[in-house]
């Protein structure tokens, strides 16, 4: 897989001309042939970066192309550790027209899966449940709605392209994790006519938690 641009300059995509100019400048005079003695593709890449991200319209074509393309990472073996313990900033509960609740998780970008594969109940020792309490009022739970659910969800570095890094340093845009993380708004619908609590499970293998189901337990008021 090419190297980023942005990952070579070792710049962030919203960058400006003078951020990037200045990284050129200061990389180009480190790796240049007549004070650099190692391998000249290091200032060939450079040049290559600046000429493109120097330029607005061939800056903009390329972020076109980058954008149309899917964020994949180089495909590599990868293992991952026993999920983190959740670690809630308040009590997860949340009522529809309320502010949503937040899922929090230690460290999301560790069970991120790159892949998207379909997941294997087995290959991970099971699927953990993320346990999200709503209360209903009884006005409530005969009209139903949804209510919004805030989810990490992890998501290949736009900068580096999930490498990780450039070609001379990590990618300060991920920290070198080649992962970034955004927060989504999950809608979770309940039917009208509750009389009892309803649980809806949703799996969250579509955002990169392919460990993790969402289980959202609505609690009618008695």
């Amino acid at each position: 897989m090419a190297r980023s641009y942005f990952a070579v300059l070792g710049v962030t995509t919203d960058a400006s001309f003078e951020e990037i100019r200045s990284a050129y400048r200061r990389l180009a005079k480190t790796y240049h042939p007549d004070h650099f003695e190692g391998d000249s593709e290091a200032f060939r890449q450079i040049q290559e970066a600046y000429t493109v991200l120097g330029d607005a319209q061939r800056r903009k074509a390329y972020e076109k192309n980058l954008k149309s393309q899917p964020h994949r990472r180089e495909s590599q073996p990868a293992s991952y550790p026993g999920p983190e313990p959740l670690i809630p900033r308040r009590r997860q509960t949340a009522s529809p027209g309320i502010a949503p609740i937040e899922v929090i998780f230690e460290n999301p970008r560790q069970h991120f899966r790159t892949s998207r594969r379909h997941r294997s109940h087995t290959e991970f020792g099971g699927v953990e449940d993320v346990s999200v309490e709503v209360p209903l009022t009884r006005e409530q739970a005969m009209s139903g709605g949804s209510v919004a659910i805030m989810v990490p969800a992890p998501d290949v570095c736009p900068s580096c392209r999930g490498a990780g890094s450039g070609f001379f340093h990590r990618c300060r845009h991920c920290r070198g994790s080649g992962v970034i993380v955004r927060n989504i708004s999950v809608q979770v619908p309940f039917p009208p006519g509750l009389e009892k609590d309803h649980v809806v499970r949703v799996a969250l293998e579509a955002f990169g938690m392919e460990r993790f189901d969402l289980r959202v337990w609505f609690r009618v008021a008695a």
